[in-house]
């Protein structure tokens, strides 16, 4: 008995020793997500920044987005001017993979294409149940849409308690 406590002991002691945390591993936090980011070069990392000036180099609208929502007609109708996509992605904020999944709809209508920042090419994707992407080659963020001012701009709004 005595043996056996000497010997989980010590595995105890070696398992705790052996754990390091990944030396390439960047933790970034920003609002309400953090973002691991692992670099290999160990070169700084741009993630795009919603307060700082951007522009639109592209957009097209595509109602083929992965949805529970079978029906694209509703799509038709649904455009989104640069003015438009600037005022969403300058007031909406970060949000993490479960206000991602539990509060927003995911809609088969989006509108897609690139912006720059910083001379940064990035690309984005705003889903017309009011929440996007905008990422490049090693980083993707997560926005939702919260405020009502453009919430006539889209589909459907982000769920709130109220709607219970």
């Amino acid at each position: 008995m005595k043996n056996l406590i000497i010997v989980v002991f010590l595995f105890s002691i070696f398992a705790c020793n052996s754990t390091k945390p990944n030396e390439n591993s960047t933790d970034i936090s920003k609002d309400s997500i953090a973002i691991s980011v692992i670099n290999q070069e160990k070169e700084s990392v741009q993630i795009f920044d919603t307060l700082s000036s951007f522009r639109i180099i592209s957009s097209r609208q595509i109602s083929n987005y992965p949805s529970s929502d079978p029906d694209t007609a509703k799509c038709s109708n649904w455009i989104l001017s640069k003015e438009s996509i600037k005022q969403i992605i300058q007031s909406s904020r970060l949000i993490n993979g479960h206000e991602w999944h539990y509060i927003f709809s995911h809609l088969p209508c989006a509108a897609k294409g690139q912006l720059k920042q910083n001379e940064l090419t990035y690309d984005f994707s705003i889903n017309s149940g009011s929440w996007m992407t905008i990422g490049n080659s090693d980083t993707t963020i997560m926005l939702g849409y919260f405020d009502s001012e453009l919430a006539g701009l889209f589909l459907d709004d982000h769920w709130t308690e109220d709607e219970e």
